[in-house]
């Protein structure tokens, strides 16, 4: 026994004060283990999956929008001239429908796929999918990291588990098992938020502790 020890197995008020930054310890180690079980369950995944999609999809559209054919409707002198003629069109009136179903130069009806191409460029010209596909991507970027930066390996808590292995050598073991299935999971999750998840997820029970 060292010096240490021995000091504190004659002194109460020593053991009191370890064992309460024990039970601290253990207090801490089990919120944590609460927190990883719920940043890798099902509906963490569900998450990650729409994410994905949801980024994807907007990013497609973003680019669309950036074609050639479509560049210069980015610019606000012609942004302004587009709604000017709008304005034309609808002779002021915001509540008018646009485009209506005649065309205002020569009064002649304009066909059904000529009214859906002007009001599909009505909205790509006002659209504000580009500011959604930034955020759609930063908002996947920061799961990735967050993913990334969960503590779920075994040698993240080698203090802890070593601290109670010497009070229940089982447990220890059962919750260092329960950490290495976690951080299987946890890779999983990171392939699910690039979009590229298949086949079985490895299952995370509950933890010995929660």
């Amino acid at each position: 026994r060292t010096e240490p020890d021995a000091l504190s197995a004659a002194d109460p008020a020593a053991r009191g004060a370890e064992a309460l930054l024990r039970a601290r310890r253990l207090e801490a180690f089990h919120a944590h283990l609460v927190a990883v079980q719920e940043a890798l369950s099902d509906r963490a995944f569900d998450s990650a999956r729409r994410l994905c999609a949801e980024a994807a999809a907007l990013v497609t559209a973003a680019n669309a929008v950036r074609s050639p054919g479509m560049q210069t409707i980015a610019d606000p002198a012609w942004r302004a001239l587009w709604d000017a003629a709008k304005r034309y069109a609808t002779r002021g009136d915001q509540s008018a429908p646009f485009p209506g179903q005649s065309c205002t130069l020569c009064e002649q009806p304009l066909a059904e796929t000529a009214r859906q191409r002007l009001h599909a460029f009505d909205e790509a010209i006002h659209s504000d999918i580009e500011e959604r596909a930034v955020r759609a991507t930063a908002n996947l970027a920061m799961a990735v990291e967050r993913a990334r930066a969960l503590p779920c390996e075994v040698t993240d808590h080698s203090a802890v588990l070593e601290e109670l292995g010497l009070l229940d050598v089982a447990l220890a073991s059962t919750l260092a098992a329960w950490l290495e299935k976690s951080a299987q999971r946890r890779q999983c999750l990171l392939t699910a938020l690039e979009g590229g998840l298949e086949g079985v997820v490895p299952v995370l029970n509950a933890g010995p502790l929660l």
